[in-house]
Order: structure tokens, then sequence, then C-alpha cells
């Protein structure tokens, strides 16, 4: 559904659990340099992730 509204990926705040991160990056996600200050106030201890479309 968020390809066929035109995303070209996926923003993921994640839980800093080892099975989470090890989990997101199975999928193929990357982490993010540069957290989106808004969600990184909101949650600050959370691991963030995009995973772009192929």
């Amino acid at each position: 559904m968020a390809m066929q509204k035109g995303a070209k990926g996926l923003y993921i705040s994640a839980t800093p659990s080892e099975n989470t991160v090890h989990f997101y990056q199975h999928l193929g996600c990357t982490l993010i340099a540069q957290p989106d200050p808004e969600l990184f106030a909101l949650e600050p201890e959370d691991i963030h992730f995009i995973y772009l479309f192929s």
C-alpha cells in the first residue's frame, strides 16, 4: 500500500533489543546516521532504520 501511494521506503523506529535489531537488519533495513529529530525526541532509546523498496 505504501508503494501504491508513492513511498520509496519505510522509516522504522525499533526497540533497542539485540533480537529486534538483527530482525530488521536481516530484512534488509539499514541504520540511519541521523535519526528524525522529532521521533528521536519521543523515543531516544530506539534504533532508527530505513527500508528502501526495490
